[in-house]
């Protein structure tokens, strides 16, 4: 089932209101009533030939009635990390921001044909108001993309906005709905707001065109994921949340990403970049710590690209919390395993060498898990010798498998 870029110009009509960003929330459902004698569906689409329903019924359910049910939150399924889990949730809304070059709308179609590859009778539909047919058929070639895959995704070039309180908007949620896609992708959010004369730095216009563009997708049950731009801070540094409104971020009912640039990749230049959870919904990964990597390998004689999401090790914490430095602990422990007298803190620090503060909390760890003791000293000090060597690749925070049995 396709629906061609001529049926959906056809859909704008002659009708000035709806480019009139002057116009409330209010006034637009009325003009939209208004206009539905007007419009004539396309010869061959599914378009609806009656505007959209205005839904102002009340969903309420009694808690007490559903008290021994119990309700499962799924696990993101879609965006498979290896030796980890995944990054999209099912029938929900997600984004990837990041700077030009680093790497997202690759990121999000290599998502989408894994998905169809895995799922046989799944649809994708990719919504691009920011680049040409031929680039994503470029693109779709480059990361390996089959011909049987290809079969199942629909390309969209939008000649207006997506909110359903105008004829195109609906016709266009109409048709998405029915085509019953696994996965949208909206590419970009920047250009769809303004083809609704949206501002992307307005919290309560980006609400409204999310309420009205997105929901209605998650509601069917259909997975979006938005690429969202970064903007820079004052002093020029890339922040890695959406530009603009704050409710970019609010409004998330999956998960954000932000994808920080390690080695920028090129035509014919492989590269990586880490993937950092800015908002995740039930929170199966933890906001700001690196995920996974994003592994770029580019053949530079064909020209074929391969991505793949690699999980990374969380940073090690002690138990309260602090950051393990499980490399000074190692030199720690070979420092004292190597020493005839017992040494005090001081002469580790001084030996060693390091910051006061990181000395100190690395021989705690070391004494509080048994490799190191403590015993008095003079002058109130106190002194430490080593009973048990440590070392960095056995950890228990990093193996915890190669721990079992240890002590």
């Amino acid at each position: 089932m396709t629906i061609t870029e001529t049926a959906i110009r056809d859909f704008d009509e002659d009708i000035s209101w709806v480019e009139d960003e002057a116009l409330s929330y209010d006034q637009m459902q009325e003009n939209v009533l208004a206009s539905k004698s007007k419009f004539v569906a396309p010869t061959g689409s599914k378009a609806r030939t009656a505007m959209p329903a205005f839904d102002l019924a009340i969903v309420s359910k009694n808690c007490g009635e559903f008290w021994n049910h119990e309700f499962v939150e799924g696990l993101p399924t879609l965006g498979l990390i290896k030796g980890g889990t995944a990054l999209i949730y099912e029938g929900v809304d997600h984004f990837i921001a990041g700077t030009a070059g680093s790497g997202k709308t690759f990121l999000i179609m290599a998502i989408l044909v894994e998905t169809l590859v895995n799922d046989e009778d799944a649809t994708g539909i990719f919504i691009d108001y920011e680049s040409s047919f031929s680039r994503f058929m470029n693109r779709l070639h480059s990361i390996g993309c089959t011909e049987t895959a290809a079969n199942r995704i629909e390309w969209i070039k939008p000649t207006g906005g997506m909110m359903n309180t105008t004829l195109y908007g609906a016709g266009l949620q109409d048709w998405l709905v029915e085509m019953k896609p696994r996965l949208v992708v909206l590419d970009s959010v920047a250009v769809a707001l303004s083809a609704n004369g949206m501002k992307e730095n307005d919290n309560d216009e980006f609400t409204a065109w999310w309420r009205c563009s997105i929901e209605p997708m998650n509601n069917a049950g259909i997975t979006s994921v938005r690429i969202e731009h970064t903007a820079k801070d004052q002093q020029g540094r890339v922040m890695a949340t959406p530009r603009g409104a704050q409710s970019k971020t609010d409004r998330l009912d999956g998960a954000g990403y932000y994808l920080r640039t390690g080695k920028a990749f090129a035509k014919g230049v492989s590269g990586e970049a880490a993937v950092i959870p800015i908002k995740v919904r039930g929170g199966d990964h933890v906001a700001g710590d690196v995920l996974c990597k994003m592994v770029v390998t580019v053949e530079p004689s064909s020209g074929s690209v391969s991505i793949e999401l690699a999980a990374v090790a969380p940073t090690p914490t002690n138990a309260d919390g602090s950051v393990r430095l499980t490399g000074l602990m190692e030199k720690i422990s070979k420092y004292l395993e190597a020493s005839t007298a017992p040494k005090s803190t001081r002469t580790v620090r001084e030996d060693v060498g390091g910051k006061a503060a990181s000395i100190g909390k690395s021989i705690l760890a070391l004494v509080a898990e048994g490799f190191v003791v403590e015993e008095a000293g003079p002058n109130a000090s106190k002194m430490f010798t080593s009973v048990l060597p440590y070392r960095q690749s056995e950890d228990i925070a990093l193996n915890p498998d190669t721990a079992e049995g240890r002590f």
